[in-house]
Formats: C-alpha cells, structure tokens, sequence
C-alpha cells in the first residue's frame, strides 16, 4: 500500500486542515507512537472548521449630493486584525497600516531598496551625500524635498528630524535602533538639510528616517508631552498618548479619518502628500483575523485587496478556483522554522547543539512543504532570503540538515538517554524526556505545522506537550518561553543584526529586545559588528555569508520552510503588487481603480 502524508490524509479525510477556534484544549501531550498515523489522529483532534459568513456591511459609499466624479473607494482587509497603534516599532501588527499612513525621508521597496519619498534624493557614496572619512568616521545629508508637509498642513521642518533623534536615543523609550550606537551627532544646515556623523561606518545609513529606523516625528505636535514625561520620569505616559492611535499625523499617503475599534479604520487621501495625491479617495480598512471569513468576503464581493500575511497557500487555491472578480498574488515569503531558547531553557537539554540538531533530523520538512504550504514553496535551509542577487554563493555557506530520523534517535541515545517500554526516552534517573513547543494557534500554518513537529518528534521517542503563544502584549511570558518555539522568521539580511546578544530580552530592558532565541555569542557579535560596519556590498555579502554560516552551524533557529506572501487583489485594482518581505503597500498612493 503506498505511503502518504499524515497531513494529505487528514486533508483528505476531513477536508480543509484549519484552524478556526479556540485554544482550548492545546495542552496536548504528544507521546512517541510506533506508527506514523500519530499525526492524523492529533489533526483529527486539533481541526475545527468553522462557518463562515460574509460581512453584513460593504465599503463606504458616496453620500450626500450627487457629485460630479464618484468619488474613487476600496475596502481592504488587515488580516493581522486591529492594532492598538499605528508604528510598527511598536506593535508589529501594524506594519501594514504604518506604510498607508506614514511617511518619511526615504521608502522601502520589496526587495530592501530605498527611493526617495520626502528627501530630494536618498545619499550614496556616488552623489557624495554618504561619506567615509579616513579617520573611519562617516557623514552623510539629507535634504527635504521644498514645501514638505505633515497631514495638518504644518511644514515638515529638519526640526522635526533633530526632534526624531532625540526620542530614539532615549533609552527609556521603545524607539531604540543599532544606528544609533554611533551615531556622533546630527544637527541640521537649513530648515531643508540635516548633517549626521558617525563614528563608524553604517551600513544602514540610507533607511534613517524611513518607515524601519527613526521615522520622522513631529516636533509640534509630541515635544511637550516628551517634554513632560522626561521631566516626570514617566517614559511610559508618552508612547501612551493617543497620538500613536487615533490621533496619529503622519507624513503618509493616507491620513486617519476614522478609528471603530474592533471593526474598522476609515483612510482619507493626504492632500499634502509630497509625491502628489494618491490617485485612490480614501481606504476603508477592516480588522479581521478570521482567515475563512475574510476569504467569504471575498468572494461575496466585499473585499478589494488584503493587507498583511494571514493568507495561506490553501486560500491561495480557493481564491484561483472560486474567486472570479480577482486573483491572488503569490510570492515568497520569508520562512518559517522552529526557535530554541538559550537563555535558562527547560529543560537544559535544549541548549545542547547535538540535541537541536538532532530534532531538526527528525522532521520530514519536505512533507511539511508539500502538505502545508501545499507545494508553493520549498524547504528552508537557513537565514537566507529568497531573491537575493548573491543566492547561489551564500546558499553554499549553510550547514544543511537532512531528513533521517534513525540517526537523530541515535544521536539522542548518545547524550545518555535510553527509550523505555513506551517509546519514549528517558534519562538516567527515569525522567522522560519531554519539551514544549508554542504557536500562535490562531494561525491555520502555525498550528498545523506544530502539530506535525510534535508528531515527527513522537515518532523517535521525545514527548511534546503544545501549547499557545503567551497574550500579545505580555513581553515578558513571550520573552522566557520554556523550550521552543514555531514562528514566521524575518531573513531580510539587515535583519540579521537582531541575533546581537545587545538585543536580547532582559528584565533590564523590559524584555523589549528583539533576539527572539536570546542567543548571546562574542563570535557572533563579532561577525554582526564587521557586517554592521562594512558598505561595500560585495565584502558585506562576504561578511553575511559567514554570518549564516553561523546560524546554521548553531541551529540558532531551525528552519523549517519558506512561506506564501498572499495578497487577494480585485480585478477593479490598479498598480497594487503582492507582499513579499514586510513590505505591500510601499507605493499605495498610486492604486487606483477600473
């Protein structure tokens, strides 16, 4: 009889796998099975199919007086729901949102590359703006595009950038950034031009001021609540203030009009907008996490276009099927894979390479890419992103992993561990040998994939109990997560600074580091250091390739695959492309409509 996957069975067998409900329940044990029909029975266990019911309300409509030109509306879905901010620095369910209404020097392409947005041009060492002096020091200036404005009208000053720096370099406050560790100084020329100098060179230098490193601020409207909470010592009152929210002005194409919490967000053309007014009216933004229930939407005629990345390869497949007013854009997407924790893991059996490398083994990562992602993808070997130019040459540089779950059994069985009657392995002093492995539930690829992880790993005789991520918001339950940990990794090579042991979760710093694993190695500092301070690409790419190497070698993270970067777009919609990387809307404001 042939062998098929646990997954395609499941699929098969009941449908579409997703996962629509609660969390309840999902601290599952997942004991070795002997059989490799463990995963079926856990999908059979784990899948709720939900009903799913189109929105009752549509998109804004025109009212009033019959106008001459009907006014140009589209109602779009965020996928990643509503987010109790609009910057991306400081909840990242909002990076969606942040680039419709936020604008800045610079803006960030799909690929990393930046083009000018409010500055005249973005400096490099050809147009002599980006220098390295031989002292080892570097400058570089900006100049603002004349007659640049925030969405109140107000002038957009080289104030408002002085401003900026000033709250980033705040270590009391979230905004912190690897370009402010040398940054010298910054004061600025004119009311147009600002002069930055640091002490070393930076490779990012060129995002300053753009949508991912010290977006502008403006100096009117938050210095004298910054004012105050510095004078108060009550840092936290001003990333509180309704600004970040419902008040925000920013220097977007689209300005907030309109905020229901829970249910929606109305945008409006910024009139000010410095690369001329968006060709669309307004967006009427809707917050819904229910990936069945945006795809109803869809189809029923209410949805022009999805922002964010809860879209799915198995959506992808419904929409082409079914979905006759428009089509799904599919790219790849930054991958997926499994993060340990270094810091105080339990149990301390994790931190062990051997131990790591030997979990990795034992996962069929090429049946998770097929069954999951459904084929659209291939498997991951490591932090490297798809689409680089130098792909080849740094795909050479990784340690890769390969498929054979009898050699990790016995790579177990050499650090002292034996398998009892059961199946499972069991340490000297009878112990079992048990880990626990979190997901956000609520994402259909999360769920499933940690339920064929805890499967794979059953099969060579390690326990693993499932259970959800901590609540959004709790920095410290998601920072000190016992063993592992399966999520959506970022591999944009800039990125790859996060792994400095200066951005790990600490108490000290509120657990608001961005080392996700909190992974602390001097060798790899080192390397993050040289690559941080190297401008030339070609040597940089050098540098990153040892990097990788790195984080491979370690298994830092354990990479498991790529994912699908979705975005349903209308047929009625012009000039919208579909997400790959963190960036979708970088050019918003020329969408238009048919």
């Amino acid at each position: 009889m042939a062998t098929r996957s646990p997954l395609t069975y499941a699929r098969r067998r009941f449908g579409t796998v997703c996962w629509q409900g609660s969390t309840r329940g999902l601290g599952t044990m997942f004991k070795p099975r002997r059989r490799g029909r463990a995963l079926v029975a856990a999908l059979a266990a784990a899948i709720l199919v939900a009903g799913c019911a189109a929105p009752g309300s549509q998109g804004a409509q025109p009212g009033g007086d019959t106008p001459q030109t009907t006014p140009k509306r589209i109602t779009a879905v965020s996928t990643k729901g509503d987010p109790l901010v609009v910057l991306e620095k400081l909840e990242g369910a909002a990076d969606t949102i942040q680039e419709l209404v936020s604008g800045g020097l610079g803006m960030i392409d799909t690929q990393g590359n930046v083009h000018p947005e409010y500055a005249e041009t973005i400096p490099s060492v050809e147009n002599g703006l980006w220098k390295v002096l031989g002292d080892g020091s570097m400058e570089m200036t900006w100049s603002i595009r004349e007659g640049a404005r925030w969405q109140d009208g107000t002038p957009f000053t080289a104030e408002d950038l002085l401003f900026t720096i000033r709250v980033g370099q705040d270590s009391a406050l979230p905004f912190g950034d690897p370009a402010y560790s040398s940054l010298d100084s910054v004061e600025a020329l004119d009311a147009r031009t600002v002069f930055a100098k640091w002490k070393q060179p930076y490779i990012l230098a060129e995002r300053m001021f753009t949508r991912v490193t010290a977006i502008p601020l403006p100096q009117h409207l938050l210095e004298p609540a910054y004012l105050e909470a510095s004078a108060s010592g009550a840092a936290a009152g001003f990333v509180e203030q309704r600004y970040w929210s419902e008040d925000y002005v920013g220097l977007g194409p689209y300005k907030i009009s309109a905020w229901e919490r829970g249910s929606h967000m109305v945008l409006d053309a910024n009139e000010h907008y410095v690369l001329g007014r968006p060709k669309l009216d307004g967006i009427e933004v809707r917050f819904n996490e229910d990936v069945s229930a945006v795809v109803a939407a869809i189809l029923g005629g209410g949805v022009d276009v999805t922002l964010g990345s809860g879209l799915e390869a198995e959506q992808v497949v419904e929409l082409r099927n079914n979905w006759r007013d428009g089509q799904p854009g599919v790219g790849i997407a930054a991958f997926s894979g499994i993060i340990p924790q270094f810091l105080n893991p339990r149990p301390a059996l994790v931190s062990n390479l051997e131990f790591r490398r030997a979990l990795l083994m034992a996962i069929n990562r090429q049946e998770m890419a097929e069954t999951i992602r459904l084929g659209l993808v291939p498997v991951a070997h490591g932090y490297l992103r798809e689409g680089l130019p130098e792909y080849q040459q740094l795909d050479a540089q990784l340690v890769k992993y390969p498929y054979d779950p009898n050699q990790a059994a016995g790579m177990i069985q050499s650090l002292g561990y034996q398998r009892g009657p059961d199946g499972t392995f069991h340490d000297a002093a009878g112990e079992r040998l048990s880990v626990q492995l979190i997901a956000d539930t609520g994402r259909t690829d999360e769920r499933n994939a940690q339920v064929a992880i805890a499967d794979y790993w059953g099969r060579i005789g390690v326990e693993t109990e499932l259970a959800p991520n901590p609540p959004r918001g709790d920095q410290e339950a998601g920072a000190t997560f016992p063993a592992f940990r399966v999520r959506r990794i970022t591999d944009e090579p800039e990125r790859v600074a996060e792994f400095q042991s200066s951005q790990v979760p600490l108490p000290e710093n509120r657990f608001r580091g961005r080392n996700t694993p909190r992974y602390q190695s001097p060798e790899l500092d080192r390397l993050l250091e040289r690559y941080n301070v190297t401008i030339p690409r070609p040597e940089r790419m050098e540098v990153f390739g040892q990097v990788i190497r790195h984080i491979s070698d370690q298994l830092v993270v354990m990479p498991i695959y790529y994912n699908v970067g979705v975005t349903a777009i209308s047929n009625r919609l012009k000039n919208v492309i579909p997400r790959t990387g963190t960036a979708q809307a970088w050019r918003s404001f020329e969408w238009d409509v048919e």
